[in-house]
């Protein structure tokens, strides 16, 4: 009976004993796959934030062209707005000139008609 129960205390302990080589082999293998998740986590995150840092220097970029090309459009428009204020200003003076030609022409006919009291200007209409 001794024999049995050493036997069985024997086969207890080597129980034992392989219960704690499989609770060691299992926190091993735990702690490997909690340390790869971490890894993988820390991955993403560096990936992520790489992203991010990409997509904040493009927008960056964009902003920078974007206010570069606001300013040259309001160059080109103030540009274009002088250039109309002085065609506009050179119509305003042509015409005043050709208004003031029109009635030199005029006072020129009158005059000529009546120095020399010429009926051949009557029939010439007024220059326009």
């Amino acid at each position: 009976m001794i024999q049995r129960f050493q036997r069985k205390e024997q086969n207890l302990i080597e129980e034992v004993a392989s219960l704690n080589r499989e609770l060691d082999s299992f926190r091993t293998e735990s702690r490997r796959q909690i340390e790869d998740m971490r890894e993988k986590g820390s991955s993403k995150e560096r990936a992520t934030q790489s992203r991010i840092t990409d997509l904040e220097a493009q927008l960056s970029r964009a902003t920078s062209q974007c206010t570069q090309q606001r300013k040259a459009k309001e160059e080109v428009e103030r540009k274009l707005h002088s250039r109309l204020h002085d065609l506009q200003e050179r119509l305003d003076q042509s015409q005043a000139t050709k208004k003031s030609l029109e009635n030199y022409v005029n006072f020129l006919k009158s005059s000529y008609s009546s120095i020399f009291n010429d009926t051949t200007t009557a029939h010439l209409s007024p220059v326009m």
